[in-house]
Order: C-alpha cells, then structure tokens, then sequence
C-alpha cells in the first residue's frame, strides 16, 4: 500500500528530493545492518493472517510462512468468513481463531493478538493479508534491523503477483499500473524517506510487515470511525514518538492486487477514505514528519485536482465554438484575454501530463523489466484518473461520515509456481481451540 494519489508531473518535489536521497542512501552503502548476533531470532517471531473469505488464496500464504516459521508460530484470524478459510487454515495445522461475525480486520487483528498473547510470548509479529506470498529471505533480510533498539517497525517492500497469462489483456492493465505504483513510491519515495536521520514515512502496509511487541503493545489498531488500520498504526508509531521506522526492498511480500476494474476502485477508495480518516483523527502535531505529509499533500491534492480538470479541458479545446466563446474583454487594457486555451494549445496537455507519465512507465520497464507495459503504459493515466478521483473525493466524505471497519476481499485467484512452497518439516507443538463469537 501507499499513500493514495501520485504526484502529476514527472520532476516533482517528492520524487526529486526523496529519490536523490534513496540514490545517495544505496551509493554510500548504508543500505542494511549486519547479518550477526541478532537480538531477535524467527523463534520469537509470531506470525498473524486476518482472513475473509481467502479460501482460493490462504493454504500459499501459510505454506509461505512454514518456510521460516514452525506452524505454533502461526496464528490465522477467520473474520466471519463463510467460505472453507479456516477449515484449510486447520488442516495446515496452524493456530486458529475463527468469529461467526465479522470483526472488521483492525478488530480481528486486535482479538487475535490479545487471545494467542503474541506481544507477551514473542519479541515481534508479523502482519501478513491472508493472499501474501512472503518471500523466503523476509526475517533473514529483516530481523538484523531489529539489532538497533530505536526500530519500532519495519515497512514491507509490495511485490506485484504477476501472472498475464490468467488475466484478460485489460485486467493486466489494472495490475500493471499497481505494479507502476509500488516501485514509484517504494523506490524513488519511500526508501530515502526511511534513510538515516530520516524517519517520515507515512504507512506501513499491513500486508507483510514486522512490528516490535514493545512497539506494538502502545498501538491502539482499532480505532473508531477509521475503516483501515495500516495508516493509524503508522501515525500511532510517529505521535506516540515509539521508534524508528525501517524499509528495504529485500523484506518483501508477494501480493495478489485488484485486477478488477470495480475491485479497484473499492480499494483505491477504501484506501483514500482510511487516510483522510486517520488524518481527521490524530490531527496535525508539531514534527518533521508533518512537514514532509503536508508538502506531499499540498502536492498530490493539486496534481489531483488538475488531473480530474483535464478530460473537461480537452473537450472544451476539441470544440472551436466553445474554446473561442470563452473570451475575457479588458476594456481598461484595450485587449481580450482567453479563459483556456486556444485549439493550438492541445498539445500542451500531452506534453505536461501524457508523455511525463509515460516516461515514468519506461523507468519501470527499465527496472522490473516488464516489455509489455510499453503497450499497458499507454492506459495507466484513466487509472490514474480513479485515483485522483478517490483521494479529492473521499476528503471531505472523512470528516462527515463515520466508517465501521467492515472489508470485503477482492476476487482472488489461485496462484501457480514451478515448485511449490517447501513445508515446514516440524511437527506442530500447539493448537489454540477455535473461539465462538
């Protein structure tokens, strides 16, 4: 997950300033700790899945997690869910606590930790959504942060589950244009924000990330009217002043996004909604991490703004009769004056918003190597469009109404590898019994 809503134009501030200093970061070597004499090893690591609904998805996560983690260390939520979730979760022989009513997920997350105890019995928990693949190498790339005790919590690193061949050519679209996302704002935004004496970053996605127990224990996750948790944690994490907050590209998770035009939009506007809440909720305090959000809101309102502007422009330029109709007389100046543009000027669009966002599509072909999103590219400013739509939209909707927590699940689809996921050879130690609510 990132903040909703991207910046317009190709050379903005924030991918300027921050983007120069993820480079400087990764050119000084000062990208990650040592391997050696960790303070917190994976036995006392816990693992915590909310599900809904996640039967086609749940058995990969969990057997993804089995690969450094023994099942008593597992720990599964049901939420409500009317679908086989927590009879495969049973059968994978991993702790489980299932509600005939949904909690909401920052309500299940809660239960769950304060019902297995993970913040007493383990040093750190791991958040992961229930169609997360963890990478393999995640607490071996991670824990070494957890070395320096001013780390609260370590961001995970989004990975796109890309598989073309089990989507239509527009479905792949949708996907592409997330996958655009996470590397725009991990990467050019995100990791020099987490960089040395800076720690201003404004969500850990609940998807696949670590928390530390003494952390987490002074997290309230649920908070009324606020209907994601992820960026309430966050911002818990900052005003409560609780530690540092860590990012690397190697602690990472496999996510299966939205591929649904109408998945999308839910989540995009479910996203935008738990932002601007979270925002009305903890107010504005006196920090450099306020400092940094209002440039970046003060950036990406504008652009969205614009944004949203330029369908309605392109029309009005399109038609000679109403492009030349909006003319502005000066008498005092002995002149008139153009309210738009004249017809000639169209192409300023293409070159101010169209063609910058393209060539933020081939930097991502450069880096993830993806040759088909030449031809995705050439979509992604309508998707972008949803985007601006949801973040401007939902702004004043968070401060007149109040949300309960509820989530629904996007479609899933099974995943296929060449190899599946190695199981965990240890016997299960211990099975908590499922609680009835």
């Amino acid at each position: 997950m990132a903040v909703p809503g991207t910046p317009l134009f190709l050379f903005s501030l924030n991918y300027g300033f921050w983007g120069l200093m993820g480079l400087s970061r990764f050119i000084l070597g000062r990208d990650k700790p040592k391997k050696a004499n960790l303070k917190i090893n994976s036995a006392q690591v816990a693992a915590i899945v909310p599900a809904k609904n996640e039967a086609p998805v749940i058995k990969k996560t969990i057997a993804s997690l089995k690969k450094f983690l023994p099942p008593k260390n597992i720990h599964v939520v049901s939420d409500g869910s009317s679908d086989d979730t927590e009879k495969i979760a049973r059968k994978e022989k991993v702790n489980v606590l299932a509600f005939k009513k949904s909690k909401g997920k920052a309500g299940a997350l809660t239960a769950g930790i304060n019902f297995f105890k993970l913040t007493k019995k383990f040093k750190a928990v791991l958040f992961v959504d229930a169609d997360t693949i963890i990478g393999k190498n995640y607490l071996k790339n991670a824990l070494p942060f957890f070395n320096d005790s001013r780390v609260a919590a370590i961001a995970g690193s989004a990975k796109t589950l890309w598989q073309p061949e089990k989507q239509s050519f527009w479905n792949s679209v949708i996907i592409a244009h997330r996958e655009r996302m996470y590397f725009l704002t991990q990467i050019l935004i995100r990791y020099g924000q987490t960089w040395g004496p800076f720690n201003v970053c404004p969500i850990i996605p609940g998807f696949a990330s670590l928390y530390r127990s003494q952390a987490l224990e002074k997290i309230k996750i649920k908070k009324p009217g606020i209907i994601i948790e992820d960026f309430n944690m966050t911002f818990e994490v900052h005003k409560k002043k609780l530690g540092k907050i860590v990012y690397h590209p190697g602690v990472y998770g496999n996510t299966q996004d939205p591929s649904r035009l109408r998945d999308y939009f839910k989540q995009m506007n479910r996203w935008s909604l738990g932002f601007w809440q979270t925002i009305r909720h903890h107010g504005v305090w006196p920090s450099f991490f306020w400092v940094v959000l209002l440039i970046y809101l003060t950036e990406v309102v504008l652009s969205s703004l614009i944004l949203l502007c330029l369908p309605i422009l392109a029309i009005i330029l399109l038609l000679p009769g109403l492009s030349n109709g909006l003319i502005l007389e000066l008498p005092y100046f002995k002149t008139t004056y153009n309210l738009l543009f004249s017809l000639t000027d169209l192409p300023l669009l293409f070159y101010s918003f169209y063609l910058p966002d393209y060539l933020l599509t081939c930097l991502t072909v450069i880096a993830k190597g993806r040759a088909g999103y030449l031809i995705y590219g050439l979509f992604f400013p309508f998707l972008k469009m949803i985007d601006a739509y949801t973040l401007v939209f939902n702004l004043p909707k968070a401060w007149l109404t109040s949300s309960s927590g509820s989530w629904i699940s996007p479609q899933r689809y099974q995943v296929s590898f060449a190899k599946s996921p190695a199981r965990n050879p240890k016997p299960n130690q211990e099975e908590y019994e499922s609680r009835k609510s």
